[in-house]
């Protein structure tokens, strides 16, 4: 799969983002590893999370994407290869903006990546 530059930054992405709002949700930890594997071997190398997602879910709490993406990339020992992309809830943002505060909650996530 041919890599493009994201925006002006020195990181070459593939131009599928795989996004992983399923993980966690609607597939479980094994199946999520499985296609992820797929997913490298065909190329791609750039992969969406956030804590929101699942949150919605009977049972989740949010986080479970990231979660599983962690230990996927732990196990595989592959974190410098692939990009992750990911979001910042809009009440965190502005609760940065209005109170000139440090990503506590970014810094937490990261952790699991």
């Amino acid at each position: 799969m041919v890599r493009r530059k994201l925006g002006r930054s020195e990181l070459e992405v593939s131009p599928l983002c795989f996004g992983g709002n399923v993980f966690g949700w609607t597939i479980n930890e094994d199946t999520s590893f499985k296609i992820l594997d797929h997913f490298i071997a065909a190329g791609g190398n750039f992969i969406d999370t956030a804590d929101v997602y699942s949150k919605w879910a009977s049972g989740n709490q949010g986080g479970e994407s990231e979660t599983i993406l962690g230990k996927w990339l732990k196990q595989r020992g592959n974190r410098e290869q692939v990009v992750i992309a990911t979001h910042i809830p809009h009440f965190i943002m502005w609760y940065i903006i209005l109170h000139n505060s440090p990503l506590i909650r970014v810094n937490k996530n990261t952790q699991k990546l």
